[in-house]
């Protein structure tokens, strides 16, 4: 998996079944060249969040979030042990 990274091009060897796969990535712009049985779309298409009104939301003392809005310091380790609702299906599931 490359994470932070554009896929420029991906183009499928039919003899050789294999894509080779052009990324660049997101930082330093530099660009490279990887070969892959299997590519992975995963660019976010649906990732601008549609949050939802639920009953008692406003009283409930928990962190409410969007997986879109995922906070880089919640971890498993901080997730471990306590009780986790998800609401939704497809990727936010």
């Amino acid at each position: 998996m490359h994470f932070g990274k554009n896929v420029e091009a991906a183009d499928w060897d039919a003899k050789r079944a294999v894509y080779t796969v052009r990324i660049r990535d997101t930082q330093t712009k530099e660009t490279t060249t990887v070969e892959a049985n299997i590519v992975v779309s995963a660019f976010g298409l649906l990732s601008n969040p549609r949050h939802i009104d639920l009953p008692g939301q406003d009283t409930f003392e928990g962190t409410v979030l969007h997986a879109a809005e995922w906070p880089e310091d919640l971890t498993n380790e901080k997730l471990h042990g306590k009780k986790v609702v998800v609401v939704g299906n497809g990727c936010s599931g």
